[in-house]
């Protein structure tokens, strides 16, 4: 077969996997999402096993003694190595944006003051407090936490 058709179908089986896999995993399409990063490098991991299987990506089989040596050659070996150099990104930004990194801005997000009890405001009249069913505070949760873009908006609040 000519290399375009096999490259076709590599991206037809491709695209396939890919569509299945979103379904199901259904990733948050937000940037600042690591489960979009990690459905992403998934991904790469998938297209870089069909077509180095496909287009001669392992050729060079080499057996010894009780060792069986693989050599990656033409297309499949460039996409290993694009892999490999998105997995160490991932795990070098991942470090680096850690709260450790952080710790100063983490720490300006609230600000503290002194205060006493005296200070308060009373609770009489908490009888006339309007109260509000679960169905009501989840619906009315679940907006407040979505309006948060800051904090990548994936949360759920749960029925507990």
């Amino acid at each position: 077969m000519k290399k375009s058709v096999v490259l076709t179908i590599d991206l037809i089986v491709f695209a396939i996997i890919a569509a299945g896999l979103y379904y199901f995993a259904c990733p948050a399409m937000n940037l600042k999402s690591q489960g979009l990063w990690f459905f992403v490098g998934f991904l790469l991991f998938i297209l870089c096993s069909i077509l180095s299987m496909t287009l001669g990506g392992f050729q060079k089989f080499k057996v010894q003694k009780n060792t069986i040596d693989v050599k990656f050659t033409g297309f499949g070996s460039k996409l290993w190595k694009i892999f490999a150099v998105m997995i160490v990104l991932y795990a070098i930004l991942g470090i680096i944006s850690g709260r450790f990194f952080h710790a100063k801005a983490y720490s300006q997000i609230l600000s503290v003051s002194e205060g006493s009890t005296e200070d308060m405001p009373s609770v009489e009249g908490a009888d006339a407090i309007a109260l509000m069913d679960t169905a009501s505070a989840i619906k009315l949760g679940d907006r407040e936490i979505g309006s948060l873009n800051e904090v990548v908006s994936q949360y759920e609040l749960g029925n507990d």
